[in-house]
This record gives structure tokens, C-alpha cells and sequence, in this order.
């Protein structure tokens, strides 16, 4: 997979306070009805419970993804102190700024925080989270992996590899792949399997000839048709 791929799997976003960046449908409607500017830095996101089999269920989840200025410009940034870069912080999204400064304190003991108390922690990769992934769960009880195309960004609890490769994904969901993971992978006490990064990057993911890579990538497009029917059916029952 590392040789495939061409990037390591990547581990979704640690808050270090999942209760001040974490909003349901009804929060986040609230602070956009306040500041509609704030969407911007409200972004759907995926926890390892709604990765499915080819696909993923959006559990009504929203995050505050604000980066810390050490990865991206923000108008505060430059601030020539904290309190003034709060002041602009602020100005710049209100209704953000009055949610989490009701966490202030424990935003400021974080030890995953960015460079002021309401950013996110270092990260050189928040650009991978809008593009396409293929993601998992960190623990698994069978193959479970699947595409996102709709650019959600996801918790620490999820693992994903920066790409739309149907081919790819098809390998991922196989038997035999699960076969490799079932007796090379880390077991927990639960019968879950540990799925890390480094174990990952070993996955075997065969070369084929371009015809056999055609047939799977078209599977791999009707089943995920077939998953997304098979939720949607559900959601109305």
C-alpha cells in the first residue's frame, strides 16, 4: 500500500475536547443563523461508527475546524498578542468565538491546541481532509472500508488514505485482504482488530492487467451504489 498509494494513511483530527468542537445539525444551524460567515470553518465530519462497508452514514455531526495559525493565515494571526488576535478572532466569527469561549478554560490546558486556545493543533495535512479518501475505522471487526467523495473531515477514530481508487478500495474490501488482516494485524481483547498505520502500509495490494482493474473498479462502483440504496432505504423505514 505504501508503494501504491504513494502517501501514508492518514489519522483523522484529535481535538483534545470533542465537546467544544463537536455540534450536531441543530448547534451548527444555530451559530450560522447568528453569523452565516462561520460555515466556512463548520465542516461535516465522520466518526469510526459511521464508516460502513463501501460507504459511510453522516451521524448529523459537525466540526469547528480552525487550524492553527501555524498551518494556515489566518486574519489573527499576526497579532501582535493574544488578546488582540481574540479581538479579531471575534470580529471575524462571533458566534464561534462566543461557543467556545464557554470552554475557555479547559481549551487553554489542551495539550493538542494550536498556537491560541481556539485553534486545533498542528497539522500538516488539513488539506487532505476536503478531497476524496478512503477511509476506516481504527477498529475493526470485519473489512470495512469506504470512499468519501463529499470532502468530510473525520476523528482520531478513523484512518484514511488520500484517494478515490476504486480498484484500490475493491482490494481493501476483499476477502483476501481481510485474510492478510485477520493474522498480521494487532488483536484486542474484544476480538477487534487493531487497524495502525504501520500494519497498513504492509497490505499487499496486487498489479493487474488493465481489463481486470476495469471489472473491479466497476464492482466497486455498483456495490457502493448498492450500499448507499440499502442505508437510504433504512433511513425511511
Amino acid at each position: 500500500l505504501a508503494e501504491y498509494a504513494g502517501r501514508r494513511p492518514i489519522r483523522g483530527l484529535l481535538t483534545g475536547l470533542n465537546t467544544a468542537f463537536y455540534l450536531d445539525t441543530a448547534a451548527r444551524d444555530r451559530l450560522v443563523a447568528e453569523d452565516p460567515g462561520c460555515s466556512l470553518v463548520l465542516k461535516r465530519f465522520l466518526r469510526g461508527r459511521d464508516i460502513k462497508r463501501w460507504t459511510s452514514v453522516w451521524g448529523d455531526q459537525w466540526h469547528i475546524v480552525i487550524p492553527s495559525s501555524q498551518n494556515r493565515t489566518w486574519p489573527w494571526s499576526d497579532a501582535p498578542n493574544e488578546s488582540s488576535a481574540e479581538e479579531i478572532f471575534a470580529s471575524c466569527y462571533p458566534s464561534v468565538h462566543r461557543h467556545l469561549k464557554a470552554f475557555e478554560g479547559p481549551l487553554r490546558k489542551r495539550a493538542d491546541k494550536g498556537r491560541f486556545w481556539w485553534e486545533l493543533r498542528q497539522c500538516d495535512y488539513y488539506e487532505a481532509f476536503d478531497g476524496p479518501k478512503i477511509v476506516v475505522q481504527c477498529i475493526a471487526y470485519f473489512s470495512q472500508f469506504a470512499l468519501d467523495r463529499e470532502g468530510q473531515y473525520v476523528n482520531n477514530k478513523v484512518l484514511f488514505v488520500p484517494s478515490d481508487d476504486l480498484y484500490l478500495l475493491a482490494i481493501l474490501n476483499s476477502r483476501v485482504t481481510w485474510w492478510v488482516i485477520n493474522r498480521t494485524f494487532q488483536h484486542m481483547k474484544d476480538d477487534g482488530i487493531s487497524v495502525d498505520v504501520q500494519f497498513l502500509l504492509a497490505l499487499p495490494i496486487p498489479n493487474v492487467g488493465a481489463h481486470v482493474r476495469m471489472e473491479m473498479e466497476d464492482l466497486a462502483k455498483r456495490l457502493i451504489d448498492l450500499s448507499r440504496s440499502s442505508v437510504a432505504d433504512s433511513a425511511e423505514q
